[in-house]
């Protein structure tokens, strides 16, 4: 009861929070970055969603609404009758229409995002945690029977006109084991579900990720985790998932409350093998997460430039503090000059952690407007140089531990405003990295 007076508080803005500065609390990888992102000031326990349009969509348990990407409110866009605790937001692949779930009465809505309206009741499921969109269909996950005793996975089919009381609306697809788990699905209909222990403290590794084909997700059968195929396991926690469809690539909100864990990984084929991505602040919970593909050749890759992609997330303590923030590629940046005369330097910033560098020179005169990329083992190369006129020094240049290197070189004088230079980098292991930008006088 004292939290639900708390939501009621919250959800009139009388405790109401504003972005605090904490994206340098929490530490990207090697060749990302990350940023703050505008939230309007709401309360902790906000579901949020990043646009592409740099925008949000908040819902704070009684209203939805869309502000720009300064902060700026565009539209409250519609409410629900009494103050509720959020559990998801999503929107359709165009962000026409936005979804959202509340777990006090187990309300799921339909709301435009163009308009104001009054929210549609598509389905009631108690305790309903996530949700995704896909096609003609809403699949939810949710406890529907109360704690500790498993989760299911409700399909909605948003074409259905019938009375959304009760379950009229929702078809059972799958009961799963443990606590509710995350959503998400890839381009070609595969649903993608995270099973999490109902345990708590919850054993090591108890998060698997899991993956049912369309024809199963879309199908009349009752599934269960031994129908679906195992993608990963070995997790400490899982509380979102997120999908970049031009890299077919899976990303984990790893969220452990007993721990402190909070992180956001790769998903490979175990724990062990995903790659992080972002370790957040102890016992602070990981959501929301929000991927936004680029359309240029660029990658969201580690050392690609900031257009391969954006994945954006909400972090927050639960109680004073909340923010989201957005994560990006970094590419290296080279610089030149002439610190005093008779010498170049060449200096570059943001490459791997005790990687190696490659250094190439060319005429600036025939530098092109814009680079070429190579595609180098997947990895889109950027390469700023003219083809025929490059040079390169002999060997490799070792890279410090903060992945920055300094170049002392004699200065060629008059001639050294007309030379352009650009490092190939490689990690610590020597595989291929990527390339800095183009260091001009």
């Amino acid at each position: 009861m004292r939290c639900f007076l708390a939501l009621l508080l919250c959800a009139t803005s009388l405790c109401a929070t504003h972005p605090a500065t904490l994206a340098a609390q929490d530490v990207p990888a090697d060749g990302l970055a990350l940023s703050t992102a505008s939230l309007p000031p709401t309360t902790p326990l906000a579901a949020t969603l990043t646009l592409r349009d740099g925008g949000t969509l908040t819902f704070d348990g009684l209203a939805l609404t869309r502000h720009a990407s300064d902060g700026s409110l565009l539209a409250q866009l519609g409410s629900v009758p009494l103050p509720v605790f959020p559990s998801f937001l999503c929107t359709d692949a165009e962000e026409r229409s936005a979804y959202f779930g509340e777990s006090t009465l187990g309300h799921v809505y339909r709301l435009s995002t163009t308009t104001t309206g009054t929210p549609e009741l598509l389905a009631t499921l108690p305790f309903n945690y996530d949700a995704v969109q896909h096609g003609r269909y809403l699949y939810v996950s949710a406890a529907t029977c109360g704690f500790a005793c498993d989760n299911e996975i409700w399909r909605i089919d948003l074409a259905d006109h019938r009375s959304a009381q009760a379950f009229d609306r929702a078809f059972l697809l799958a009961r799963v084991p443990g606590a509710s788990g995350p959503l998400t699905t890839t381009t070609s209909g595969e649903l993608v579900y995270a099973s999490v222990s109902s345990a708590f403290p919850p054993p090591p590794g108890h998060a698997s990720v899991w993956k049912w084909s369309r024809a199963e997700a879309e199908g009349t059968q009752l599934l269960a985790l031994s129908d679906a195929d195992p993608v990963a396991s070995g997790f400490e926690g899982a509380a979102r998932l997120a999908h970049d469809p031009r890299q077919r690539a899976l990303f984990l909100a790893e969220v452990d409350f007993a721990s402190g864990t909070n992180r956001i990984r790769r998903v490979r084929d175990s724990a062990s093998l995903s790659p992080v991505l972002v370790e957040g602040r102890s016992f602070f919970g990981i959501g929301s997460l929000t991927f936004h593909a680029a359309s240029g050749p660029a990658r969201f890759l580690p050392f690609q430039p900031a257009s391969g992609g954006v994945l954006s997330y909400s972090t927050t303590d639960f109680f004073s503090t909340s923010e989201r923030l957005q994560l990006r590629p970094q590419r290296p940046v080279a610089h030149l000059d002439v610190p005093v005369p008779g010498a170049l330097r060449i200096a570059l910033s943001g490459g791997p952690t005790g990687g190696f560098a490659r250094v190439l020179v060319g005429p600036r005169a025939l530098v092109p407007v814009e680079e070429r990329v190579l595609l180098v083992g997947g990895l889109p190369l950027f390469l700023g140089l003219d083809r025929a006129t490059q040079g390169g020094l002999a060997g490799l240049l070792a890279l410090d531990l903060a992945g920055e290197l300094e170049l002392i070189l004699p200065d060629p004088g008059a001639s050294a405003a007309a030379l352009a230079f650009q490092l190939l980098l490689y990690d610590a292991q020597g595989e291929l990295a990527g390339s800095s930008t183009v260091a001009l006088l």
